[in-house]
């Protein structure tokens, strides 16, 4: 098993969580075309990391959730979900680092 995740990639994971969430809201799909019709939903950091990463974090990880993954297994899950928002809608979000203004 890798490390734990540090808290500079939790800083970086729920960083990347907001821009997916901004980047859906401002390419108009709300949480309503992605996941649940009938309600406009906007997205936020909370959502994307309860509706998108960690369902798929459990599937890939054993019931595993984001604080629950170490550096790996994080960077795993966000490629499986950036892969699956890109195919299925068209949105992708690169993970934060201190090359692109995030808090790698």
């Amino acid at each position: 098993m890798s490390e734990p995740r540090t808290t500079k990639q939790n800083n970086s994971l729920h960083e990347g969580l907001k821009n997916l969430a901004n980047t859906f809201n401002d390419a108009g799909l709300d949480m309503k075309k992605v996941l649940k019709p009938g309600v406009d939903i906007p997205w936020t950091k909370a959502s994307a990391k309860e509706f998108l990463f960690n369902p798929i974090s459990m599937v890939m990880f054993d019931g595993r959730t984001s604080s629950q993954l170490d550096t790996v297994e994080t960077q795993d899950v966000w490629k499986v979900m950036i892969r699956h928002t890109g195919e299925k809608h068209g949105v992708t979000v690169d993970w934060p680092s201190q090359q692109n203004g995030g808090k790698a």
